[in-house]
C-alpha cells in the first residue's frame, strides 16, 4: 500500500501546484474571459446597466452584452431605445 499511497500524494501534490499556477497566471481563455465580462456586467444595477447600453464611450459588443442583461432581467426595448420592465 505504500506504493499507492505515495502515488495519490504525489498526484495530489501536482494538482494543488498546478491549481495554484493557474490562479496565479495571467492566460485565460476565451470562455474565462467572456465569463468574467458577462459577471462584471451582470453584477451590475439595472439602472446602470440601462446607461451602459446607451453609453457612447462603450464598444457595440459591450452595449449589446449590457442590453441582453437587462432582457434576462425582464425588460424589454421599445422603438425609441428606451428599456420598460
Amino acid at each position: 500500500m505504500g506504493f499507492f499511497d505515495s502515488m495519490k500524494k504525489g498526484f495530489e501534490e501536482e494538482n494543488k501546484a498546478n491549481e495554484e499556477r493557474r490562479s496565479r497566471s495571467r492566460y485565460q481563455t476565451v470562455a474565462q474571459m467572456d465569463s468574467d465580462r458577462y459577471n462584471k456586467y451582470a453584477s451590475k444595477s439595472d439602472g446602470e446597466l440601462i446607461a451602459l447600453s446607451n453609453a457612447i464611450y462603450l464598444s457595440e459588443e459591450e452595449k449589446e452584452l449590457a442590453a441582453n442583461i437587462l432582457i434576462e432581467r425582464g425588460y424589454t426595448k421599445d422603438d425609441k431605445g428606451k428599456y420598460h420592465r
